[in-house]
């Protein structure tokens, strides 16, 4: 410094100082930085609490609200000025699927889900939580078994009576999948009771048409008791939709619930599936077995006994409708042409699917009886001593479960060619099993041979091949599309789950459900895939009351769209959210002690304002500041060395 002052001697005094001031400034700041001194102190502040006030604004709070005569608006109000005279940052939301803030929208929502709750919680984490709900869940998961993160007190409001009304409900009516019309059909009807003395009434049943086909007194003991009644009536006195009513007893608070719609499913004749064989081989078994396994037909096998006999003459199957004919090793010779040449215009004329099954018999006489009908299936003449090993191509239709290398090589009299086969071939190009319009041919002669061959254990995989091939046949397209529905009854609202099992590696996409009323009004609802399993979840709530068919639909890879078969659903006219209007108080008080909250019904309200803590939080706050940690620091040094060298260059000294 000494040098630098006698550098300024020629300067005048006031430039000199600013010099010498400015470099010593800049001199003391580079010697904090090497020291970096640290700074700490205490500070007390206060800052508000984080309030978030969470509204169950489903129709049963709704109910509830009515019944006491509150309105939401008010409560909000009520909190309002509340927290504004305690300064409390506060939030108002309304719980749903996805918890949101209210603003002005305060309509009522069909179900009641706190699944999403934690998940708020923790992303918000506010200081405490204010839930206000009669604490029913309609969906997802209950109060009490979610998890809820630490050190936030969950303080509940409940809302609605804690001790059930009077009620009577029918809630299901167990009904067999199928009846035929010669049947009696026993049903069996779930009812709950919760009354306060005995009570007597009665139970109707009408069906579609207005007819009252079952009539009985029922009691009923005080308590809350679950019965089940059976109940057994003639299949032909249903019809349509059939109505379950019992009668309401005094001061019963839900009316809706005491009746129940449904319907039964009475067949006039059942599905059939005619089998006609040319001559009895192990093959006919294993066939026959084949189809006895598929669900709701009866297997009607006709099968020659001897040259001239049959156990039923294959000609009454000419008048009477059947759903699929299979061909077993028939024809088995020129004998049966005029037989076969029947059979063959009669299924056409009523488009009943046929499906042939060359057998032990077969041969190139039987070939061209059968090529005589269907000329896109042709036959050649092939050593029975060659065998032919299956092509590793695997088809559009038949999925990779069939390893199709672990069938044996097959040994053939008569070969099978056609153009464009989408099914099982051999490496000469010929093939195993084919498929034209609703003709389908098996060239397996030795079926049962195959089976000992290769079956592992249980699973047999030419008894699963033939299985989907007769699926194919008797459903056609609607075979490769399977629908399951948890149920057949829902209530108003209730979220129903339907479930789409689609035949794999067909190259299916695009999976809806078509929801149709009776009144023809449609909903179309997207289907979800469910990892790792292999059927699409398809999730959906109907509002109204009455009967729905619900029908599976995809598309092929080329873009054709197919249907699973239809299913038919009641909606009951009781909405879930209205179904038993009570305080599940219990889940209230433990989700509260467990959380460190407290729980208070509605009506005392007032009370839990002075039982909880608002008052801003005291937090004494230790500061810790270096100079070098802000930015004011550099931009000081900055300033100082651009100051210095402005002066500098005023003055020559550059």
């Amino acid at each position: 410094m000494i040098r630098y002052w006698k550098l300024l001697k020629n300067i005048p005094l006031p430039y000199k100082l600013s010099l010498i001031s400015l470099r010593s400034i800049t001199l003391i700041i580079l010697l904090l930085l090497l020291i970096n001194p640290w700074t700490n102190f205490k500070k007390k502040e206060q800052i508000p609490q984080n309030i978030d006030v969470i509204f169950d604004l489903s129709e049963s709070m709704y109910a509830h609200f009515d019944k006491m005569e509150l309105s939401i608006e008010g409560i909000i109000q009520s909190f309002s000025t509340l927290f504004d005279n305690n300064q409390v940052d506060k939030n108002f939301y309304r719980l749903g699927k996805k918890i949101q803030f209210i603003n002005d929208n305060l309509a009522a929502i069909g179900v009641t889900d706190f699944t999403n709750l934690s998940n708020f919680m923790a992303f918000e984490n506010p200081n405490q939580i204010l839930l206000i709900t009669d604490g029913k869940a309609t969906v997802g998961r209950e109060l009490n078994n979610i998890n809820f993160p630490k050190n936030i007190p969950i303080h509940t409001i409940g809302v609605g009576p804690v001790v059930s009304e009077n009620d009577l409900a029918i809630n299901r009516v167990i009904i067999p999948p199928r009846s035929n019309i010669t049947d009696t059909v026993k049903l069996v009807m779930k009812v709950s009771a919760k009354i306060q003395n005995d009570a007597i009434t009665k139970l109707d049943i009408n069906n579609g048409n207005g007819e009252k086909i079952f009539t009985k007194s029922v009691s009923f003991e005080s308590g809350a008791h679950n019965h089940e009644i059976e109940i057994f009536i003639p299949a032909i006195n249903f019809s349509g939709l059939n109505n379950a009513m019992i009668y309401s007893i005094d001061g019963e608070s839900q009316i809706k619930n005491n009746q129940y719609t449904f319907k039964v499913n009475v067949q006039s004749d059942i599905d059939k599936v005619i089998i006609i064989t040319g001559a009895l081989s192990p093959n006919s078994s294993s066939i026959k077995s084949i189809l006895n396994s598929l669900e709701g037909i009866e297997v009607e096998h006709h099968y020659r006994i001897d040259a001239l006999n049959w156990n039923i003459n294959p000609e009454s199957v000419l008048s009477r409708n059947h759903k699929l004919i299979v061909f077993d090793d028939f024809p088995s010779g020129n004998n049966d042409r005029i037989l076969f040449d029947k059979l063959i215009q009669s299924s056409r004329s009523q488009h009943i699917p046929m499906v042939y099954l060359e057998g032990p018999k077969s041969n190139l006489t039987t070939g061209e009886i059968i090529r005589s009908q269907f000329p896109f299936f042709i036959p050649t003449a092939i050593d029975s001593e060659i065998l032919t090993s299956l092509s590793d191509e695997y088809s559009k239709i038949i999925d990779s479960e069939f390893k199709l290398s672990s069938f044996p090589p097959q040994a053939r009299s008569v070969k099978w060619t056609m153009d464009n086969n989408d099914w099982i071939n051999f490496t000469d190009g010929s093939f195993m099993i084919a498929n034209k319009n609703d003709v389908y041919m098996v060239a397996i002669p030795d079926i049962t041979g195959n089976h000992l061959k290769t079956k592992n254990n249980l699973s047999s995989p030419i008894f699963s091949l033939l299985n989907k091939l007769f699926l194919h046949a008797y459903y056609g397209n609607e075979g490769l599309l399977a629908m399951h529905i948890d149920g057949s009854s829902f209530n108003k609202g209730e979220i129903i789950n339907a479930k789409l099992l689609p035949v794999e590696n067909v190259g299916l996409s695009n999976f809806k459900v078509k929801v149709i009323h009776s009144n023809l009004d449609t909903v179309i609802t997207d289907c979800i895939k469910s990892f790792p399993e292999k059927y699409y979840n398809c999730n959906l709530t109907l509002h109204s009351p009455g009967e729905f068919t619900l029908r599976g639909e995809a598309e092929l890879p080329d873009g054709k769209k197919i249907n699973s078969t239809n299913e038919s659903i009641i909606v009951q006219d009781v909405n879930i959210e209205l179904k038993e209007l009570i305080q599940e108080q219990n889940i209230l008080m433990q989700v509260a002690h467990t959380s460190g909250g407290i729980y208070i019904p509605i009506e005392s309200l007032d009370s839990m304002f002075s039982n909880i803590e608002i008052t801003p939080i005291q937090n004494l706050r230790n500061y810790q500041i270096s100079g070098l940690s802000t930015q004011n620091y550099w931009w000081l040094l900055i300033v100082l060395l651009s100051t210095e060298w402005f002066i500098r260059k005023k003055l020559g000294l550059l």
